[in-house]
């Protein structure tokens, strides 16, 4: 059984292993220069010489070397010779089974003539015993026996004694019967492998085959074609499996050697490609894949059965395909083989690329490029990467692997490597890595000074960037929030937010802070009583402190002046200011004020008179309190003895005190005094001027009086009037010896209440206008239109026996009328309205038509009304309408004479944008013209029942005239011959 370690060569820390042991002391040696070398890694070699002899017997010698492992080798364990020798000979070897077939191929090739022995021996110290041998005079038929080629293209003999060992013997003989032949072959280095867990690159590879002839493997060019490139890892080299053109069944299979047995969910690929014609004609149902462990195949799928229709569409487009396997049981090697399609013409071939086994995976990630901030200290493991387990290294290969807790560096690539079952991917993710960072936030002054009653917050500290964020540490730490208020003897720690990058300051700014206060005032009555009319302000409110100030909120809110005046029922808020901080009191004091007063006095006449003869006093003055004070301003001022006398026209002011408070009124009661000798009663007017005829004026005398009378001359009294009353209200009616009288019985010694006329004049208010509009200022000759007259009462008083002239002038004939109020008489051209009322229209609509001579102008007017309307003005309206001379002639005589040969319309000229149309009797159009102009000589212009350009016969047809800005004609002509 055949068991192939790795060869890897791998940088330190890598996790994957892979441990070559060399035979490292030569214990034997005879026919051999520099046997030394065959215990070196450096590439050199030992000789072993062999010579046939000088004759058969005599003189012949072989070249010998045994080379002995630092330990004994388990059983089972591959022992790999690295050899040059014939090269004939190792190219038939490596085919396996095939190698005599090879040999003849190759013609002059004769594997007894020159050839090697190898053995394993296991030497205990005192005897050694040979477990193993093997020639190559024989080709290899198994698994412990084979030549096999490296990616590079060396020769290794690879046996796998089943008993442990210690030594390797190798032996370069030539056969007796080549006398005078001198042969050698090359040792490089006798190794085995340990520690393959994580080894995955293929190590060997040779072939085999079945069914085959000599013939079909020289001149049917079946075999293996460079073997080593489908383990080279080069992607565009391969090797070619072969079998012609045959007609036999044959398969060639080439078998790929790992460095370790791997488990059952662990996958290998296969990359190849071929003829698409050949995939066409089913080659693909006799390539097989098969898995073998310990030389026994545990495996086998065909490839067609295993394509997806992606895969089989790049085979038969003639491109690569990588199929990947799971076989679902352990394996060490694998193969591909090709069996022979029979009744095929063409060279069957298949182009192998690669067999590998499929390490871990590259690791993957969202975000090949990452940012991270300075300020949280970034590390190695905080790289964002798709799988569980990774380790990063500082180059795509090789290279030195970083701790977990490395710190991250800006601007470099770090190279992650997925572990799976202690095993590493062979491929690296690469991670560019930028480290993000904000400046440090700049201040005034790194101490800062503020006091408690301004309630300052994080917002207040004064830093020169805007959009800080302050935290409670100089790193990481709790962040405040703007609003969160500032603590005495506090450093607080700001940082800047980079607008690129997202990150935070990684250094951060420190301020002291400081938070000041004051005490809080006192005072010896926190409810303190003043009276408004002492004008009691700020400054009069009590307090123990001096310089102190006065708020109206217990926090904040607006200070009062001293000079500002006390509010009722108000608390008042007193701070001092500390003289070392500035600072004022966090907590005011709170004081209760109190601003008493007494209600102003009230009386039934703020304006008394009182007459001379009396002997009038303060007493006298009324009011409706007792306790008036009476003063002579209406603040402050000099009180009144209640027997001083009366002055005329002064104003005396009066106040009452409080009982609870004893305050006085701060608004006193003002009452102007006149003195009188006795007179006649006064009327008075609430009408401003002449008054109006049909209106309500109401006239007032002194009151407080008895027995008034009250007579009206030219109007009605429709309210009050009576003898209890000083008013009266009264509707005139008259225009002409219009007055209002008043008596009454004073109940005073001023007044004679003797009898008082109101001389009033009253006038017509009212107001008549006309107006006259008309449908159509511009209408043709013979066109009826509407004149309307609209005659307005604009009040306030009706109108009656109105009457309107309205005469037709000789330009137009009268076709009828109507009225919405009153009638008409065209005869006498008289609209009369028997009442008008205020605010009402009357109309007057007459139709008429325009005559195409005589006067075209139409005048309206008021002649008269009772009453006469007196704002004359407006009582007449006119209006001009300017008739267009459009006149259609019924009859003309085309015949050539010279007169009346054209369809004339008069004044056609007027009406440029027309249009005519003539039609016959039966209602088929024979003429039409657009800007008509008087043409038209009884010939047809339109094509249809007659010919353009026919002569019309005699008779009556009939016109359609329209016009732009003007009523549509229609009639009759006659076409007279």
């Amino acid at each position: 059984m055949l068991f192939l370690a790795g060869i890897l060569t791998l940088a330190p820390n890598k996790l994957t292993a892979q441990t070559q042991v060399f035979a490292n002391q030569v214990t034997f040696e005879d026919n051999v220069d520099n046997a030394i070398n065959a215990t070196q890694e450096n590439g050199d070699f030992a000789t072993l010489n062999s010579y046939g002899g000088v004759a058969v017997g005599i003189g012949a010698y072989s070249g010998e070397l045994k080379l002995q492992f630092p330990s004994t080798v388990p059983a089972n364990t591959t022992t790999f010779i690295k050899i040059d020798f014939d090269n004939d000979v190792l190219n038939s070897l490596l085919g396996g089974s095939l190698g005599d077939l090879l040999a003849d191929v190759l013609g002059n090739v004769i594997l007894g003539d020159h050839y090697f022995d190898v053995e394993a021996r296991f030497f205990d110290g005192s005897t050694s015993n040979t477990v193993f041998n093997s020639t190559s005079r024989i080709p290899p038929s198994d698994t412990r026996y084979r030549i096999v080629k490296d990616a590079e293209g060396n020769f290794f003999i690879a046996i796998t004694p089943d008993q442990a060992y210690n030594r390797i013997y190798i032996e370069d003989n030539t056969d007796a019967l080549l006398i005078g032949l001198f042969n050698s072959m090359n040792v490089y280095n006798v190794s085995y492998y340990t520690d393959n867990e994580c080894a995955i690159t293929p190590l060997f590879t040779d072939f085999d085959g079945q069914g085959l002839t000599v013939d079909l493997l020289g001149i049917g060019k079946a075999g293996v074609t460079n073997p080593e490139f489908v383990i080279d890892e080069n992607p565009d080299n391969f090797s070619e499996i072969s079998l012609g053109a045959i007609n036999i069944i044959a398969s060639i299979r080439q078998n790929v050697y790992f460095p370790n047995t791997y488990q059952p969910d662990e996958e290998f690929s296969v990359t190849l490609k071929t003829d698409p014609t050949l995939v066409t004609l089913g080659l693909l149902n006799n390539v097989q894949v098969i898995a073998y462990n310990d030389g026994s195949q545990v495996y086998v799928e065909n490839i067609s059965s295993v394509l997806s229709l992606d895969l089989l569409t790049l085979l038969q487009n003639g491109e690569r395909a990588k199929i990947v396997f799971t076989p679902g049981v352990s394996f060490d090697r694998v193969s591909v083989r090709l069996t022979s399609l029979l009744n095929v013409n063409i060279a069957q071939t298949l182009d192998v690329y690669e067999i590998a086994v499929e390490g871990p995976d590259t690791p993957t990630t969202d975000e090949e490029s990452q940012l991270f901030c300075a300020e949280t200290n970034p590390t190695v493991e905080d790289l964002e990467v798709n799988e569980p387990s990774v380790i990063w290294y500082d180059q795509p290969t090789g290279g030195t692997a970083y701790d977990a807790s490395d710190p991250l560096m800006d601007n470099t690539s770090y190279y992650g490597a997925q572990i799976i079952d202690g095993c590493e991917s062979e491929g690296r993710l690469e991670v560019e890595v930028t480290i993000g960072d904000a400046p440090t936030p700049t201040t005034n002054n790194t101490e800062q000074d503020f006091c408690v009653v301004d309630n300052p917050t994080v917002a207040d500290i004064q830093v020169n960037e805007t959009n800080v964020t302050w935290y409670d540490q100089p790193t990481e730490g709790t962040p405040y929030i703007s609003p969160d208020p500032l603590s005495d003897n506090t450093t607080y720690y700001a940082s800047l937010t980079d607008a690129t990058s997202g990150c935070e300051s990684s250094v951060r700014l420190a301020v002291l802070v400081n938070v000041g206060d004051a005490p809080t005032p006192t005072t010896n009555n926190t409810e303190q009583d003043f009276c408004v009319v002492d004008n009691p302000t700020v400054a009069n409110i009590q307090v123990n402190e001096t310089d102190v100030t006065w708020y109206d909120q217990p926090t904040e809110g607006t200070p009062y002046n001293s000079t500002d005046p006390l509010s009722d029922n108000t608390t008042y808020y007193a701070s001092l200011t500390d003289a070392n901080s500035g600072c004022e009191s966090s907590v005011r004091l709170a004081v209760l004020v109190n601003v008493g007063d007494a209600p102003t006095p009230t009386t039934n006449n703020t304006e008394q008179d009182f007459c001379v003869v009396d002997n009038p006093t303060v007493a006298n003055i009324q009011v409706n309190e007792t306790d008036v004070t009476w003063y002579d301003q209406p603040t402050g001022g000099t009180p009144y003895n209640s027997t001083d006398p009366l002055s005329d026209n002064t104003t005396y002011y009066a106040s009452l005190t409080d009982a609870t408070n004893g305050c006085e009124s701060s608004v006193r009661l003002a009452v102007l005094v006149t003195l009188s000798v006795p007179a006649d009663p006064v009327i008075t007017s609430n009408a401003t001027g002449e008054v109006c005829l049909e209106t309500l004026v109401t006239y007032s005398t002194e009151p407080g009086n008895q027995n008034y009378i009250w007579t009206a001359t030219g109007g009605n009294i429709v309210d009050g009037g009576g003898t209890t009353d000083n008013t009266v209200s009264i509707l005139w009616t008259e225009m002409d010896n219009t007055s209002v009288s008043v008596s009454y019985e004073s109940n005073t010694s001023c007044g004679t209440g003797n009898t008082t006329t109101f001389e009033e004049i009253v006038m017509v208010c009212a107001d008549l206008t006309i107006n006259k509009t008309v449908d159509n200022k511009q209408p043709t000759i013979g066109e009826i239109i509407t004149f309307t007259i609209a005659v307005t009462n604009e009040g306030p008083n009706d109108f009656m026996d109105v009457q309107i002239s309205e005469d037709m002038p000789s330009g137009f004939e009268l076709v009828d009328f109507t009225t919405s109020l009153g009638t008409y008489n065209p005869v006498t051209s008289i609209w009369q309205i028997d009442v008008l009322p205020a605010n009402v229209t009357a109309t007057l609509e007459i139709r008429s038509e325009v005559l195409g001579e005589g006067n075209h102008t139409n005048v309206a007017s008021i002649v008269t009304s009772t009453p006469t309307d007196m704002g004359v003005l407006n009582n007449s309206s006119e209006i001009e309408v300017e008739p267009l001379c459009l006149i259609v002639y019924n009859e003309f005589s085309p015949n050539g004479d010279g007169v009346n040969d054209q369809f004339v319309i008069s004044c056609i000229e007027n009406f440029p944008n027309n249009t005519l149309q003539i039609f016959n009797r039966y209602g088929s159009l024979v003429f039409k013209a657009n800007q008509y102009s008087n043409e038209w000589d009884g010939r047809a212009n339109v094509s249809g029942v007659t010919n353009t350009g026919d002569v019309l016969p005699a008779g009556t047809y009939f016109y359609i005239l329209e016009m732009d800005n003007a009523s549509s004609k229609s009639g009759w002509v006659y076409l007279a011959k």
